[in-house]
This record gives C-alpha cells, structure tokens and sequence, in this order.
C-alpha cells in the first residue's frame, strides 16, 4: 500500500482497514500521495475501529483515533458515523481540502 502506484483517476477509493497498515507519521503523506488519483470531487472512504468494547474507561484506542484525528485535520470530512455502541467502527467519508486557485 505505501508503494503501490495506482492506474488511473477514481471517484472513489476505498481504504477501509487498510489503514492500519500505515506507520502513524506517514497517514498524512499517504494519503496525500493518493490524492493525486482522485477525480475532482472524488472520496475517500475509511473504517477505523477506534472504540474499544474491551477498555474499562470507555476511552478511544489511542492509534485508529490519532489516523481519524489526522483525517479530520488534514482533509475535509464530508461524513462521519460512529456506532454508540462500544467496539464498534468509525466510518469516515473525506477529500482534500480545496485548493485556491491563483
């Protein structure tokens, strides 16, 4: 996935877990690197399990919840769906922010 080199221009990429195969302090970049092959106003799509059933303290899974924090700072979240229920996946729907135009 950090190498992989895609063959064309998508409206929709599609990470799912996939993302959990990314080092934290290279979310940014690759996802970045595959905005490139995004269609204008195309999408990316990801689920993250940051919720743990299994935690005492209801508290997040301290690394899915950074890679969905990075998300939301670095792009524009367009939808995000988080199940009340514990243990349970985020699904988040974003694309690179707008670009000014000079």
């Amino acid at each position: 996935m950090l190498t992989y080199v895609p063959t064309g221009q998508f409206d929709l990429i599609l990470f799912r877990e996939s993302m959990y195969h990314v080092p934290l302090g290279k979310v940014k970049a690759t996802l970045e690197r595959y905005s490139e092959y995004l269609k204008d106003g195309g999408v990316f799509v990801v689920r993250l399990f940051a919720s743990s059933a299994e935690r005492a303290d209801g508290k997040d899974k301290r690394r899915p919840a950074a890679m969905l924090g990075i998300m939301e700072t670095e792009f524009d979240v367009l939808e995000k769906a988080r199940y009340d229920v514990p243990g349970q996946p985020t699904v988040m729907v974003f694309r690179p922010k707008a670009r000014l135009k000079n």
